[in-house]
């Protein structure tokens, strides 16, 4: 008696797989192999990913091309003004950035017991059943 053709399964890297046309998974590179522009170390790749990140930004190039020109007499600028707005421009976004960064520095050193761990899980979970009640009885 012969197998059905659906369920015939023909070997590949170790693993059976079924014959109705499926790929197999492409074979992975190991992590930490190749070119990683955007998670090397050091200041000039950090500094790279973060104008990556900004100019792939759809709400910061609505607000650089759209909302910011309504702010300004773009007939009557100079350069100091633009300098000016540069320097706003870069200042107000990175102390916002380090702010964030020393506040996420200090989560993780508090949250590195496994005691402050489980109470922070514990307070999402009753969070989300909070959240699920409300929608519930809404």
């Amino acid at each position: 008696m012969s197998t059905p053709p659906d369920f015939k399964l023909r070997h590949y890297r170790g693993r059976d797989l079924p014959q109705d046309g499926l790929a197999p998974d492409p074979p992975r590179r190991p992590p930490g192999r190749g070119r990683q522009p955007l998670t090397r170390p050091g200041a000039s790749a950090g500094f790279a990913a973060g104008v990556a990140a900004i100019l792939g930004n759809p709400k910061a190039i609505l607000f650089y091309k759209g909302v910011l020109p309504g702010f300004f007499d773009l007939a009557r600028i100079t350069c100091p003004d633009i300098a000016a707005i540069l320097a706003v421009s870069v200042a107000i976004p990175m102390a916002g950035n380090l702010t964030f960064a020393l506040t996420l520095d200090r989560v993780r050193q508090v949250l590195a017991s496994p005691r402050a761990l489980r109470r922070m899980n514990l307070g999402a979970g009753v969070l989300l059943l909070a959240v699920a009640g409300v929608i519930a009885l809404t």
